[in-house]
């Protein structure tokens, strides 16, 4: 299936972008796609790391689950979801609030 049009321009964009997380996944929650703001947030440090992976292999169990279940909420209603905040704890000091907006995408 041939790309939509803008799709290549749109990732080349968020791959530029160095303080705003992108990823795409297909059906099976397999990334397909990711910046390096979001590579930055996982244990692995290239793209090619994170592709192909899903976010149980990359996330502490508790953010991998939520993950997973918006994400089968967007796929079973096709409907976004938006304006979603997270707190994200990494060690006992550092936390971060993340707002969290997936949608449904065209498929390659």
């Amino acid at each position: 299936m041939p790309t939509p049009p803008g799709v290549d321009a749109l990732l080349e964009l968020f791959g530029e972008l160095t303080g705003v997380m992108f990823c795409a996944k297909d059906a099976d929650g397999r990334y397909t796609e990711v910046n390096d703001a979001f590579v930055r947030r996982t244990r692995e440090r290239t793209r090619a790391a994170v592709v192909g992976r899903r976010a149980r292999d990359l996330f502490v169990p508790a953010l991998a689950e939520r993950y997973e279940e918006q994400d089968a909420a967007v796929l079973a209603s096709g409907r976004p979801l938006r304006h979603e905040l997270e707190l994200i704890r990494r060690g006992e000091r550092r936390r971060r609030l993340v707002r969290d907006d997936e949608a449904p995408g065209a498929r390659r």
